[in-house]
């Protein structure tokens, strides 16, 4: 049955109208209690669960609230909206926080997208840091919702398309799958098949698909984990134009047993890839060392023209600054970061190598701010101790790129007057 509230309340959030229910009730008990011994507040909530509704409140009525009496639990389950999300458990130990020593040089920082950039056409989708992606059912208050859902559809859609239909202000993902106009929208941006007419998703043994190509999971306790599908065709040969994103959906079929509104799940763009140019797939955080290719927007001819700067600025005619070795024949992602740096305190050098390299302002800007997040190698060994003030006694630790191998400790340590005093990570 439909709760109507007061004005004011109708435009409350649905945790705020809870608090004020379950305030109310609880007043409501207290004051009961004292005219019917043994009354509880517990047994007067439970009885309104019993019930299935609500008091009408005084005052005018306002326009339903279900999504509100749904999360109270006054309403049957059915009318919940519920929202569709791929997650992962981040298997990165390093932090974003690159104040601090150990995440300054950690190339594996917590993941801020739940899909990579780039996958190959023949690797397994999954989290950056390598975690297997789960699709999630969450009520609107993102809380898990454990109880039986309809089959839930994965497929790919076009990413231009996709953002042309729902990431307009007139047209919102605010919809739920229910709608059979947002059901039609992702029809026509759907890619389910590769251009020998096979399906665009590689589904691995043990799981179904539809004819379509579609993937078909079912969700348990809330969540099921995305299996290890692949692509038939990368984006670039499949769409048009220079690498056209791919998004990937999650979409709970609509049964007429149920009336669950449940809103789709999207991935963020990625781009797939033939595997003639995994030697050269970019790196979010690059090593020092790390090869100047894993710089995004550094090809293999402006590779080529960076491994020996002088000739490439000789054959246009150009007269570099005086700069050093390294700088001039740059080979590893560190030095070019030390040419960005450059380059940023002097406006001239920043036009002749644009000019140089070939590149546009905007392509330039871009792998300045992918190479100065080059770390720098930190194998410095790291040491615990029991007491931070007489260091008696203590583990220490091997380091790899600012990550602790806190698995395996390198062995014990002792201070002793003769030996340099220990120091702690700076963590």
């Amino acid at each position: 049955m439909p709760v109507r509230v007061r004005q004011e309340l109708a435009v409350v959030t649905r945790s705020v109208l809870q608090d004020y229910v379950s305030t109310v009730i609880r007043v409501f008990g207290e004051h009961l209690q004292q005219h019917v011994p043994g009354m509880t507040y517990e047994l007067l909530q439970q009885a309104a669960l019993e019930a299935g509704y609500s008091w009408a409140a005084d005052g005018p009525e306002t326009a339903l609230l279900d999504d509100a009496a749904a999360v109270i639990g006054l309403l049957p389950e059915q009318t919940r909206q519920l929202q569709l999300n791929f997650k992962h458990e981040c298997l990165a130990l390093g932090f974003n926080e690159t104040a601090r020593k150990l995440c300054q040089h950690n190339t594996r920082r917590r993941c801020s997208t739940q899909f990579s950039k780039k996958y190959m056409t023949t690797e397994h989708i999954a989290a950056a840091c390598g975690a297997v992606l789960q699709i999630v059912a969450q009520d609107l208050d993102s809380r898990i919702y454990s109880g039986a859902l309809p089959e839930v559809q994965v497929f790919v859609v076009e990413g231009s398309v996709y953002d042309a239909n729902f990431l307009t202000s007139s047209c919102s993902t605010a919809g739920v799958a229910a709608d059979s106009k947002l059901s039609e929208l992702l029809e026509r941006c759907s890619l389910l098949k590769n251009k020998k007419g096979q399906p665009l998703l590689e589904v691995p043994k043990g799981c179904r698909a539809d004819a379509d190509g579609r993937l078909l999971l079912q969700v348990q306790d809330g969540s099921v984990e995305l299996p290890a599908i692949t692509f038939t065709e990368s984006s670039e040969a499949l769409l048009s134009g220079r690498k056209p994103p791919f998004r990937l959906v999650a979409r709970a079929k609509q049964t007429q047993e149920s009336n669950l509104q449940i809103k789709h799940a999207v991935s963020e763009p990625f781009v797939v890839a033939t595997r003639r140019v995994k030697a050269n797939k970019k790196i979010d955080i690059p090593s020092a060392e790390d090869p100047v290719s894993r710089i995004e927007h550094l090809g293999g001819q402006t590779v080529k023209k960076l491994a020996d700067l002088q000739a490439a600025a000789a054959e246009q005619e150009i007269t570099l600054p005086p700069l050093d070795v390294d700088l001039l024949k740059i080979s590893k992602a560190g030095h070019f970061k030390q040419l960005v740096l450059r380059a940023e305190v002097d406006g001239h050098l920043k036009h002749q190598l644009i000019t140089i390299l070939r590149m546009s302002k905007d392509k330039w800007a871009a792998a300045a701010v992918h190479a100065k997040r080059t770390v720098v190698p930190d194998t410095k060994m790291r040491a615990w101790t029991t007491d931070q003030a007489g260091l008696p006694l203590g583990l220490l630790f091997s380091c790899q790129n600012g990550m602790v191998q806190l698995g395996s400790p390198a062995g014990a340590a002792a201070y002793c007057g003769a030996c340099p005093q220990l120091s702690y990570a700076e963590l």
